[in-house]
Order: structure tokens, then C-alpha cells, then sequence
């Protein structure tokens, strides 16, 4: 019948993206295909939009995100369209090195999707800072790509004001409701930073739900209510931290076997409750360490400080970052522990550990006859 056409059309596509798009020496897609069969290599921001629709290959997605959390794609106030390497670069460029809020918000979503929620959450910081300036209240449809400032296109935009809610909403909480099937699912994935955090009027058909996160050291409380309508079967997969590992789950006060697996930094098997009143799952766990979103602040005129998190995995008992920033300069960087504390650091100078483990710490970036330029700092944990 049509769904299994359809279907097979869909694989048939997602392979030829996946393999004919895929530049292997460049680690990116390509931009679009030529008449005479063959390729444009040119880097662009427009696989983000198929990436949050989780069509393409996980390290294939990797490689690109980590690009566009660098400095040729990334400024202090969104994506470019085009990164500021290549030679066909326009900072007023429409198509050629602008900075659009709605591929900034489809950058954002993509992050989430494949797991890079700290990159995601600062992308959606510089898409909320725009409605300070200008037309105050409302998103620029486009901003410079070298400058803080509008490119005199249209101050009121709907799609870049849509494309802050959109990734918060459906990224950083993570609500994916299925109205028709009377379930949701809920991928919370909020900043490490935060301790608690209250969501109202999570709508899934007549239904309203409530969710509240409570997180300290070795304990993380999510409280789901249902508000309005009807009972609804909720499939929870928050986000567990790098190293993390969870003793215990627990729903209502009952312990749950659980796997301890997880996918693009999710708990990969979702904790099912049906919810007709108010539920609390409570996550028992040890360990853990992860980044704190950066959140620039730039004022009209501005140009990037150019401050960057691209990567940052544990290995061992080394958690190992990279970054970048504005070369002959010191930026300011903060990651959160839980029970563990750092014994040692290369690369960087520890400047503050607060009572809830997030150490700032100072990096400063070598001289170099480039713009920004890249740093590992590593992490010594115990």
C-alpha cells in the first residue's frame, strides 16, 4: 500500500543522503549536486535542518555539529549561513554569511537531537538575547555575520521568534507529545547549572501536565503532574551526564530495574508510568561531570569574543574539553562535578569551585596569526 511506498521512499532517501551527500574528505555534506552528476562541497548550516529530523548518520552528524559550534559557523549572536572561512563569505551577504535566528533555532535543534545540549542551549541564548535591541520584544529576521547588528531585512519575524520557543521546547525540555495515541515523551536535557526547574501547561490533546526537576549531588527528582484532561502514558529519558552512572531508579517510591545504557546522552531505555495524578521519579546516581552553556552577551556593533565549547568527553579519569577563543586572550569557562572533585588541570586555571561543584575556570588562548584559535584543557577527576 502507500505507507510501505512511502516508506521505502524514505530509506531510499535517507541513503542517498547519508552516502552520495556525504564529503568524506571535508567530513561534511555537500551543499547540492550539479546537473553533470557531480557535487558542491560548500559548507552550509542547511543540514541542521535535516539532522533535527534525525535522518542522518550519528558520526557523520557529529563531525558537522562540531563545525558549527566553532567559530567559523558560531558568532556571539547566532549560525552563520555560511562560515567566515570560506572564500565566498559576505557578512551582509543574504545567503553568504548572514546570521539567521531560524537556522540559529534549527542549529539549536539539531544539537539537541544528537546529543550536544550545551551548544544547543547557548544557541538558543543568542537567538532569545536579539529581542533586547532593536525593535525590543521581536527577533531580526537577519543579523550581520561579522557585526552585532541587523541587516535591514525585517525587525518582526515570526520565524526567528518561533525558532527560540521551538528548541526550547522541543529540545531542551524535550516534550514530543502523540495526541492520537494518548502518550508523550519527555527528553529533559536542562543546563547542569540548574538546580531546579519548573514547566506549566505541557499539552498533549485535552491533557495539561506540570514537570519539575529537582537536582543535587547524587540525586536528580522529576515530579510529573497532570493538570487538566485525561490520564496520559509518559515515557521519560532525561539527560544523564558524562560519567554518571545511576544506582537506582525509582517511581513513586518503588525501585524499577532500569538499564544503564545511554544514547546521545539520554537514558537510552525510557522510564513508562501512566500519568493520572502526580508521579515522582527519583534518580539515584554517583559521579558525573558535564559543561555549563555559555551565554555571551554582545552589545550593537560588537564583534565575537568568540568564545567556544566544540567538544568535551570523560576518558578515564580525564574529563578533556576543546575549545576555542579569540587568539592572545583569556576566556572564562565553568563545568559542574557532582561527588567527585578535580585533583588537576592542564591547560587552564581554576579561578572558583562553588558548594555545588561548578568550577570557573580561565583559559587563555595562544598568539596566533589566525582570528581564534583552538585549546584542550584537561581535567584531572577523582
Amino acid at each position: 500500500g502507500l505507507s510501505g511506498r512511502y516508506a521505502r521512499d524514505s530509506e531510499s532517501v535517507r541513503h542517498i543522503l547519508n552516502t552520495d551527500f556525504w564529503n568524506e574528505p571535508d567530513r561534511f555534506f555537500h551543499y547540492g549536486k550539479f546537473t553533470d552528476g557531480s557535487y558542491n562541497p560548500e559548507k552550509t548550516v542547511l543540514p541542521a535542518t535535516v539532522m533535527y529530523f534525525n535522518l542522518l548518520d550519528d558520526e557523520k552528524a557529529r563531525a558537522v555539529l562540531s563545525e558549527y559550534a566553532g567559530n567559523g559557523f558560531t558568532s556571539d549572536w547566532g549560525v552563520r549561513i555560511l562560515s567566515s572561512r570560506s572564500p565566498l563569505f559576505n557578512p551582509r551577504g543574504y545567503h553568504y554569511g548572514s546570521v539567521w535566528p531560524l537556522y540559529t533555532g534549527w542549529t539549536a535543534l539539531a544539537e539537541y537531537e544528537y546529543g550536544n545540549s550545551v551548544q544547543g542551549f547557548t544557541h538558543i541564548f543568542n537567538n532569545l538575547a536579539i529581542k533586547n535591541h532593536w525593535a525590543s520584544g521581536f527577533v531580526e529576521e537577519v543579523m550581520n555575520g561579522a557585526e552585532y547588528r541587523p541587516s535591514g531585512v525585517c525587525p518582526h519575524q515570526c520565524w526567528s521568534e518561533t525558532n527560540v520557543l521551538h528548541p526550547a521546547i522541543t529540545g531542551m525540555i524535550g516534550w514530543k507529545p502523540h495526541a492520537l495515541e494518548g502518550k508523550a515523551e519527555l527528553r529533559p536535557r536542562f543546563p547542569l547549572a540548574w538546580d531546579s526547574v519548573t514547566v506549566n501547561n505541557l499539552r498533549v490533546a485535552g491533557s495539561r501536565l506540570k514537570l519539575e526537576m529537582i537536582r543535587a549531588r547524587r540525586e536528580t527528582k522529576y515530579i510529573l503532574s497532570l493538570t487538566r484532561g485525561g490520564s496520559v502514558a509518559v515515557c521519560l529519558s532525561p539527560e544523564i551526564p558524562e560519567g554518571m552512572v545511576m544506582e537506582k531508579i525509582e517511581v513513586q517510591g518503588r525501585p524499577i530495574d532500569f538499564s544503564a545504557g545511554k544514547r546521545r546522552g539520554l537514558l537510552a531505555e525510557p522510564i513508562v508510568f501512566k500519568l493520572d495524578g502526580e508521579v515522582t521519579v527519583i534518580l539515584g546516581h554517583r559521579g558525573g561531570v558535564g559543561m555549563i552553556p555559555l551565554m555571551p552577551g554582545p552589545e550593537p556593533g560588537d564583534v565575537s569574543k568568540g568564545y567556544r565549547i566544540i567538544d568535551a568527553r570523560l576518558e578515564g579519569e580525564h574529563y578533556i574539553m576543546d575549545l576555542e577563543g579569540r587568539s592572545g586572550t583569556e576566556g572564562s569557562f565553568s563545568f559542574r562535578v557532582f561527588d567527585w572533585r578535580v585533583s588537576g588541570i592542564d591547560g587552564g586555571r581554576i579561578e572558583d569551585v562553588s558548594s555545588s561543584g561548578i568550577v570557573t575556570m580561565s583559559v587563555p588562548f595562544p598568539e596566533s596569526t589566525e582570528e581564534y584559535v583552538g585549546k584542550q584543557v584537561r581535567v584531572t577527576l577523582e
